[in-house]
């Protein structure tokens, strides 16, 4: 249930966020249980509220790991499109007003 990640009965720990934010921008980056706290398991939540597309470096770590694109500012995926998981490039592309959600399993 990944909905784990989201419901706190208790504050997370200061290491359960990791944030990456782009460069001279509000756009940014969470990755949830990046400390791997709550098991294996991590949502990465990207929101990009400029006018403009907007590309946030990430790091190797992320980078390296294969994520399933669970929904972006257009649609949630189907459940064929969500078996597919594919490792996320150094940097994360949005469009102007973009958001997206992906999912990574140890």
């Amino acid at each position: 249930d990944s909905g784990r990640l989201l419901r706190h009965f208790s504050r997370a720990s200061e290491t359960f966020f990791k944030f990456y934010f782009a460069p001279e921008s509000m756009a940014v980056a969470v990755i949830y249980n990046a400390d791997l706290s709550n098991g294996p398991e991590q949502i990465m939540l990207a929101i990009n509220p400029h006018l403009r597309e907007i590309e946030i470096p990430l790091s190797a770590e992320v980078s390296r790991g294969a994520w399933v694109r669970i929904a972006d500012h257009e649609r949630f995926m189907s459940d064929r499109q969500t078996e597919i998981s594919e490792p996320l490039p150094d940097s994360l592309w949005l469009p102007e007003l973009g958001c997206g959600v992906w999912k990574h399993q140890e």
